[in-house]
């Protein structure tokens, strides 16, 4: 058995087409593991809870005082790759189908962002 195919997907709709690319191809679904990575508050950056965009540098009015606008509140949630798709392959030939199929969908293989990490720097860029 070789490692795994992983790869990272910005909708749950764009995993679940993939998965089901991977079944109709042949793939075992018992092999295939879709799997959500954000908490049940939604996406991290842009998601109206953290109100990061409210910083004080609003225009201000004749008095001094910030005028709100509706730029304040209109930002789009951004999920960046928060859904991950495992096969788990049989053999090479298998993974490299595997990931052909998997690239079809908009996948972004999560090891090639970690390899930009700088070497003493934690966290990961996904």
């Amino acid at each position: 058995m070789t490692d795994p195919v992983i790869r990272a997907y910005d909708t749950l709709e764009a995993a679940q087409a993939a998965r089901q690319a991977l079944v109709d191809d042949g793939f075992d679904p018992e092999v295939i593991e879709v799997r959500v990575m954000q908490s049940e508050s939604g996406p991290v950056k842009n998601n109206g809870l953290l109100d990061d965009k409210d910083t004080g540098t609003g225009p201000k009015d004749e008095f001094g005082f910030e005028e709100r606008t509706d730029a304040y509140g209109n930002s789009s949630p951004e999920w960046g790759a928060s859904v991950l798709l495992t096969v788990a392959a049989e053999d090479d030939a298998q993974s490299g189908r595997a990931a052909d199929i998997m690239g079809g969908f908009g996948a972004v293989d999560p090891q090639s962002r970690t390899r930009h990490i700088q070497p003493g720097r934690s966290g990961s860029s996904l």
